[in-house]
């Protein structure tokens, strides 16, 4: 088992290292400058934050706000109010705690993607176990975070993922 997870593990990622049984990251930080120069071309990115700590919240949306191309547009600190959020307001992205108090962050993401709505939804954990991991990924989610993750990070994921549901929309 690896001891060090790298952030911003997608989907495909997991299936491609099963067989390399490594992890990669988003994409490099020139990718990263590309994407955020090809969205300010574009509207701004729409986001929900989703975690049941407000200190979380706070924190990320620091981060995030700190670019002219997010804005966040929503928070809750449960799951079904992360629910209601994302088919009122529609946002690009939901960043989701993956342990909330009312629902867990898969059964959030399932519902999400029953009902099929556009929306990328990154995982939010503190945990960093491989089979934790791609377990929260084969629920719906497209991206998986660790809280502790540096704020470049999170904004990589950020930027990467609303890539992927702006083409689709």
């Amino acid at each position: 088992m690896l001891r060090h997870i790298q952030a911003g593990i997608t989907k495909s990622t997991v299936r491609r290292n099963r067989d390399q049984k490594k992890h990669r990251t988003f994409p490099s930080d020139v990718e990263v400058l590309q994407a955020v120069n090809l969205m300010k071309r574009k509207d701004t990115i729409r986001v929900i934050l989703a975690d049941d700590h407000a200190m979380i919240r706070r924190g990320i949306r620091k981060i995030l706000e700190k670019h002219r191309n997010i804005a966040v547009v929503g928070e809750s600190s449960t799951g079904a109010g992360a629910i209601q959020l994302v088919h009122e307001l529609q946002p690009d992205v939901l960043l989701l705690d993956i342990e909330m108090p009312d629902m867990k962050g898969y059964q959030v993401a399932r519902e999400l993607r029953r009902s099929q709505i556009q929306v990328s939804i990154l995982a939010l954990s503190t945990c960093d176990d491989d089979h934790f991991i791609e377990e929260t990924l084969q629920s719906g989610m497209d991206g998986y975070l660790n809280k502790s993750e540096a704020p470049a990070k999170i904004l990589q994921a950020v930027y990467h993922v609303s890539q992927n549901i702006r083409q689709s929309k």
